[in-house]
């Protein structure tokens, strides 16, 4: 056991289902973990169903967070729902607008969750006996959140940190509830107004 057991890095705010009140209330904080959990399962990228297996739904997930514009750490936070934290800085806070990536750390242990037969939420759990914060899960946020805030300004690094190997490192998947991108709009609008201009 670890201090952190479960993490996301860069993590894109147009791959989230932030959930929509009346029409599409879901909301979605959803990852994989990308590595092969058994020497069967061979070599070379995860199928599609194993994927969907090792997919988890992170909302719920007590953990510190950071918030991030292009290369640049906007701002660190704690939760114990990161989910609704994130929600709140991406609708209704003075953060509104100034972030389009987020990267976190939970100490919660999702080894049980994998490969189960479709996307799970990860409900909080204490901190294990054998954690290395002993004592609370707000001991746990608080004192990670004051590392981060106290590390956190990293323009010049370019290197991934290394969590060890007791730390489950999380791919984001897309969540079907997610909003379509700008990318994506902008394609929409390009081929109803130009290519439609097009056709004879």
């Amino acid at each position: 056991m670890g201090m952190f057991n479960s993490a996301g890095l860069m993590w894109s705010s147009e791959l989230v289902g932030w959930g929509s009140p009346g029409r599409n209330p879901t909301c979605e904080l959803l990852g994989y973990y990308a590595g092969k959990l058994s020497a069967q399962q061979g070599r070379g990228a995860l199928s599609e169903l194993q994927r969907k297996r090792q997919t988890l739904n992170f909302w719920d997930v007590p953990g510190v967070y950071a918030l991030y514009k292009g290369d640049t750490t906007v701002y660190v936070g704690q939760a114990n729902r990161i989910g609704d934290r994130l929600l709140a800085h991406y609708r209704t806070d003075h953060l509104v607008g100034r972030w389009d990536a987020f990267s976190w750390v939970s100490p919660v242990d999702i080894a049980e969750k994998i490969d189960s037969t479709k996307p799970q939420d990860i409900e909080q759990v204490p901190l294990p006996q054998g954690s290395p914060v002993s004592g609370s899960m707000d001991k746990w946020l608080d004192e990670v959140e004051a590392l981060l805030i106290l590390l956190a300004k990293p323009l010049d690094n370019r290197q991934n940190p290394s969590f060890g190997d007791h730390t489950w490192l999380f791919t984001q998947i897309r969540s079907d509830h997610a909003s379509a991108t700008q990318a994506e709009m902008i394609e929409q609008l390009y081929n109803t107004l130009v290519l439609k201009q097009k056709v004879p």
